[in-house]
């Protein structure tokens, strides 16, 4: 009997038989783990309903009553916040009462990447407003509901300047959620847009214009970046965020191909680039500064010797043309600076500054102060790039004194140059809708707006509610 028993066991314990037994066993101790769970609290011995009932003798007065305190003492309540959502708004004097148009944009954006003018129409992103909830509790014991306010877009805003008549063209599935930035712009007859989160926006739709009533928008199957830019015959697109990745775009099919070439070489992160960008020619071309980068380069972006300076063609990033080489340079050059699609390098050297003609094919040397011919014999060079802005012609640099030199006519000057100051400032949202050149009927109203916004908690001590909290059932 006792071996028959002994191989009654065995026969229990056998891998297949555990292998088949274990899921069941498993899900009961699930089950039993789960209704052990479910307990009432007396004093601080966690008791299940049966055990409750036959251990409930222990439980004294003294410990109910401690419950009954610690059940009045959670609360649930609410915190409230308010947050703005101000918006500027076109509007029509021409009739009375003035004429809401439907274009606006909220106080914090961009006004010239939200509303745009093609011919004789505007075009505006209508970005609604709501208060939506999600809930947390993290790094909390307590359970928390937040109501903040969020975004949707539903339909692109049209006015039209000569009859005055508006009209909304749908999207076909809204865009919704945490919108922290909107973008659009006009490439030749089509309108692109997009929205974006703390990376930044990204242009995602595509209208064909002229805009009609029931004209699409179309969901592009992949971002082209959040702005397009014409370069000669040519279109580059990119996306900035902590630095600028740059795509070919072609503006028939809507479509990019990455600048492998172009990227690596404005990438000034990355210290062993062998490739420094320069700029862009009135031929699209790509202009860089090819550099002698020692093998012990001890990883921080110096000035390193040129080797040469060639072009490259964007439209075929392994084509690529000799223009200078070191030999041909007039003396050590520092550094290198160009304003796109003028065919002209400025070239800083040990001490002099020059110009080099790109369609001449010649050197030429620039008049320039004693305030420049000292800072280009400083060691300050070497290691550094001067603090530059662009203008359409200038490039503007700031040292001790002011000084700027116009690529165009050549000329150098020293001295607060106001267009220099005009492009480092941010342009007002006055400038900006001035920009868009309307009939003067068309002004610009501010429009103050408020949106409740609230935290609620759950389950929290009489004596950790905040002052400014209100209890709730």
């Amino acid at each position: 009997m006792k071996v028959q028993l002994i191989n009654s066991i065995k026969k229990i314990f056998q891998p297949k038989i555990i292998a088949i037994w274990l899921p069941y066993i498993i899900l009961l101790c699930l089950i039993f783990n789960s209704f052990l769970q479910n307990t009432l609290v007396a004093s601080k011995i966690k008791t299940t309903f049966f055990s409750y009932s036959i251990f409930k003798e222990n439980v004294t007065t003294e410990q109910a009553s401690s419950e009954s305190v610690n059940e009045e003492n959670l609360v649930n309540i609410k915190i409230p916040d308010v947050a703005d959502a101000n918006y500027w708004e076109v509007i029509d004097t021409s009739v009375s009462p003035q004429l809401p148009t439907g274009i606006r944009f909220d106080e914090k954006e961009i006004p010239d990447q939200t509303v745009v003018r093609w011919n004789n129409y505007l075009l505006g992103i209508n970005h609604e407003r709501y208060i939506s909830h999600d809930f947390g509790s993290f790094l909390s014991n307590y359970q928390a509901k937040y109501y903040s306010l969020h975004s949707q877009i539903r339909s692109i805003r049209v006015l039209n300047l000569e009859t005055g008549e508006t009209f909304d063209i749908s999207l076909t599935k809204p865009i919704w959620g945490d919108i922290w930035e909107i973008s659009s712009q006009i490439v030749n007859d089509s309108y692109y847009f997009g929205v974006g989160g703390p990376f930044g926006s990204s242009l995602e739709y595509k209208l064909s214009l002229p805009p009609q009533r029931n004209s699409k928008i179309v969901e592009l199957e992949h971002s082209v970046g959040n702005r397009i830019e014409k370069k000669a015959d040519l279109y580059l697109s990119k996306f900035c965020y902590e630095g600028c990745t740059y795509f070919l775009f072609d503006p028939k099919n809507s479509t990019t191909i990455s600048l492998d070439r172009m990227n690596k070489a404005v990438n000034n992160r990355n210290y062993e680039r062998t490739e420094e960008f320069i700029g862009i020619d009135s031929s699209g071309r790509m202009i860089l500064n090819v550099r002698k980068v020692p093998t012990d380069n001890q990883g921080y972006q110096a000035y390193f010797p040129t080797e040469k300076i060639i072009a490259v063609s964007l439209e075929n990033e392994q084509s690529s043309v000799t223009i200078l080489e070191a030999a041909d340079l007039p003396e050590t050059i520092y550094r290198y600076f160009m304003i796109d699609e003028i065919d002209k390098i400025l070239m800083f050297g040990k001490s002099q500054v020059y110009i080099y003609d790109l369609l001449q094919d010649e050197f030429r040397e620039l008049a320039v102060g004693k305030s420049l011919i000292s800072y280009l014999n400083s060691r300050e060079l070497k290691s550094n790039y001067p603090a530059f802005i662009k203008t359409a012609e200038l490039i503007c640099f700031e040292r001790d004194a002011e000084y700027s030199i116009n690529l165009v006519d050549e000329g150098y000057s020293e001295g607060i140059s106001e267009e220099c100051n005009l492009a480092s400032e941010e342009k007002s949202i006055e400038q900006m809708f001035e920009s868009l050149d309307l009939p003067d009927n068309y002004k610009l109203l501010f429009i103050p707006r408020k949106f409740e916004t609230y935290k609620e908690i759950r389950g929290i001590p009489q004596s950790e509610v905040p002052e400014d909290a209100e209890v709730i059932k």
